[in-house]
């Protein structure tokens, strides 16, 4: 018997083209909360020639949100963990958007310095909100004046220590942006050559398939059109791609 291939279904929401379902729910939970949000912003190359390309970067919370259907693998995490060495928080949410604050799936690399870089990995992060100004922040344990320490709007001019027992994960905004997300519904385009190609979608897969901003590598131009062109068989499109291509490569 084959094997049968099951595949996500790429979804269209706030202009951007999701490779599933999962990714653009947590994207209405961002706009939900208005958490600005940036889909797979860059790429990044490792030791021995692997690729990484996180979900999400949120430039208010200095952050990647990585999103994965089920409980990440061991290279997963890996990846993860480089990733979080750049001084850069990295939280991986795993399975269906919660229905509780405290239901999130979730594991965390952070980096701490002390007299070295060291990369802790936490299980318990959590979205919450910090009680005296009401900024949103994914924190240890979901307590919400830990976000004080990593900088919001409120103005301490005294130290404090953060009260273990202020936590947040469920306040009623955390809970209606889940909701939110929940039941949101997208319009779904089985026909993929009816789809409307703009220059924007096309740039987004090319940007995917890694293509470079020089002309060192034109194998990887040819390769990145062709994965724009398995998509439909027109014509035009390929006329388009072509000089989209030339402009966006400087070729």
């Amino acid at each position: 018997m084959g094997t049968v291939r099951i595949q996500a279904i790429e979804t269209f929401y706030d202009g951007y083209y999701f490779r599933s379902r999962l990714e653009a729910r947590w994207a209405v939970f961002f706009s939900a909360l208005d958490i600005e949000y940036e889909y797979e912003k860059e790429g990044f190359e490792f030791e021995v020639g692997r690729r990484y390309l996180p979900d999400f970067w949120l430039p208010e919370l200095y952050c990647w949100i990585e999103i994965k259907g089920t409980k990440p693998t061991e290279q997963e995490e890996e990846f993860a963990k480089e990733l979080a060495f750049a001084n850069k928080p990295v939280h991986v949410l795993w399975g269906k958007i919660p229905i509780s604050g405290d239901m999130l799936n979730s594991v965390s690399y952070i980096s701490e310095l002390y007299q070295k870089l060291w990369i802790v990995r936490k299980e318990s992060c959590f979205w919450c909100v910090c009680p005296g100004c009401g900024q949103v922040g994914i924190v240890e344990d979901g307590i919400g004046s830990i976000i004080r320490l990593h900088g919001c709007k409120c103005e301490d001019s005294e130290p404090f220590i953060p009260d273990p027992e202020e936590r947040t994960w469920n306040d009623p905004r955390i809970l209606e942006a889940y909701r939110t997300a929940r039941r949101a519904r997208f319009e779904f385009q089985a026909d993929r050559d009816r789809l409307v190609w703009t220059e924007d979608r096309i740039i987004q897969i090319l940007q995917r398939s890694r293509i470079p901003r020089n002309t060192h590598d034109l194998r990887d131009y040819e390769a990145g059109k062709k994965s724009v062109l398995k998509w439909t068989r027109a014509k035009e499109l390929e006329r388009a791609v072509q000089k989209i291509v030339a402009d966006y490569v400087g070729i």
